[in-house]
């Protein structure tokens, strides 16, 4: 196998870097060919994604919850140092080249019938091209074998996602940092045993003593599926330096960053969805939102007003067992608004605990 591990190749869909880094190439959502401009989003995909934004943040707006939209930039996009010589010129950002530029010097634009306030939407999305681009030229913001970002490339964006939202963004001061080997998910696709130094930061809540960890519940339902559509993930944590209710719709990657927002919310709810749940927000009562989705993912957007009840969808599968726990857990967060009894009976009974 070592033969397929030479820059420049493309291996099980894995594209091989330099200094052991690897990427993403294909996939469903043909990364590589979009961010070097063979292929493109379609017109429909853009006026999607606009429209989208700026619906939800209408929606939030009447509402008078907090609103984001937040994209995370591809590994590629970032770490273009590592990339084959013969791609590191043609790649660039997919954001920025075939969305930002739809809207970049306009004030209005108009998409089924409706007109847009563009600055609505651009104060609505945090794409961290730059903060990531910056840092990495110091440390290393992505892991090598992986095509997430390192833990400290999601502690620098949960960082700028709380200033964006007004609140403390001490991060830091609630996790502690170790040297670590480990793999990937791109080393799994090539069925490789390969690991790589990385820095891993551990939930670690400091003093004062009356802090109880043990009160701090966070489950999904992630075991209980064939992939990772569907993922539930549920925190709740007594503790948080805010009472705020925080609801996230997205991916894997706004999923790993959860753990360096959970000290500062009371609840988290996040539910893998690439649409707007507006039945959830009912149920949920979130004091913020978060929509989210990685930047390949861009390659096709779908519009909210197609999406399906996201709560009915594993009703009635014969191979969907999620524990009592986290069906607790989420009959619990899903009737704080309407059954508040149901929700303080779930606090009580994790406080006996």
């Amino acid at each position: 196998m070592m033969d397929n591990l030479k820059v420049g190749n493309v291996y099980k869909n894995v594209l091989i870097g330099k200094d052991n880094y690897l990427f993403l190439y294909d996939g469903g959502q043909q990364q590589i060919a979009h961010l070097i401009g063979e292929k493109y989003p379609s017109v429909e995909s853009v006026c999607n994604f606009y429209e989208n934004i700026y619906n939800r943040q209408l929606y939030c707006k009447f509402k008078n919850i907090k609103y984001l939209h937040l994209i995370y930039p591809s590994k590629p996009v970032i770490c273009i140092n590592k990339l084959p010589e013969d791609l590191a010129d043609k790649v660039n950002s997919l954001y920025y080249y075939q969305y930002y530029k739809f809207i970049k010097n306009r004030d209005f634009i108009f998409i089924n019938n409706q007109c847009i306030n563009v600055k609505e939407i651009k104060e609505k999305i945090f794409y961290p091209y730059f903060l990531l681009k910056n840092l990495n030229n110091d440390n290393s913001v992505f892991r090598i074998l992986d095509t997430h970002c390192n833990d400290y490339g999601f502690i620098q964006i949960a960082k700028y996602i709380l200033l964006l939202l007004d609140l403390e963004n001490n991060v830091e001061y609630f996790f502690v940092k170790k040297q670590q080997k480990i793999g990937g998910d791109l080393a799994n696709m090539i069925k490789s045993n390969l690991k790589a130094d990385e820095v891993i930061y551990s939930y670690s809540p400091p003093p004062p003593q009356h802090i109880n960890i043990k009160n701090e519940i966070t489950i999904d339902n992630r075991i209980f599926l064939p992939s990772n559509s569907n993922t539930i993930k549920i925190c709740y944590n007594p503790n948080s330096i805010y009472t705020q209710r925080l609801l996230i719709f997205g991916d894997s990657f706004i999923n790993a960053t959860i753990i360096f927002l959970k000290p500062f919310f009371r609840d988290i709810l996040y539910i893998r969805s690439t649409t707007f749940q507006t039945d959830i927000i009912e149920l949920f009562s979130p004091d913020v939102i978060i929509s989210s989705n990685a930047e390949r993912y861009l390659s096709k957007v779908e519009n909210d007003k197609n999406s399906n009840m996201y709560l009915m969808e594993l009703y009635g599968d014969k191979n969907y067992h999620p524990t009592h726990d986290f069906k607790a857990a989420l009959t619990a967060q899903l009737s704080y608004k309407h059954h508040k009894n149901i929700y303080d009976d779930w606090i009580n009974n994790i406080n006996k605990n």
